[in-house]
């Protein structure tokens, strides 16, 4: 847990930096959420209930969403900002940037992912 929480002000400051498409940076990028999420309890969870958010970015070819959200309680992250893996694209559809929307996230070995997503009601 401890080398996630110093791995959090990177991936935070990370939101600063465009998308960049090559697959070197990406792999690299992977690797680094892979080994904090290691390190971190494998397949933990948000509870049942869902978090609210904003979309700051989609990247739909990179299967990466950049979401300001609140507290995620179960994976004992504050309020931030950060990159988010997506692996089902189909969560993507229709989600374009500085909508509400609200998310369960897990953090698994290849990373932290949205793992359900729904657009807020106004």
């Amino acid at each position: 847990m401890r080398r996630l929480l110093v791995f959090l002000p990177f991936l935070t400051a990370m939101v600063g930096i465009p998308f960049v498409s090559s697959s070197a940076h990406s792999e690299e990028a992977s690797l680094q959420v892979a080994i904090a999420a290691n390190d971190a309890t494998s397949a933990k969870e948000q509870p049942s209930g869902l978090v609210k958010g904003e979309v700051l970015k989609v990247d739909n070819d990179m299967s990466q969403i950049v979401i300001k959200h609140q507290k995620l309680t179960g994976l004992g992250m504050p309020a931030m900002t950060m990159v988010f893996s997506v692996p089902d694209r189909s969560l993507l559809e229709g989600v374009k940037q500085g909508e509400k929307i609200k998310f369960a996230a897990q953090v698994a070995p290849q990373g932290l992912l949205v793992t359900k997503l729904e657009l807020e009601s106004n």
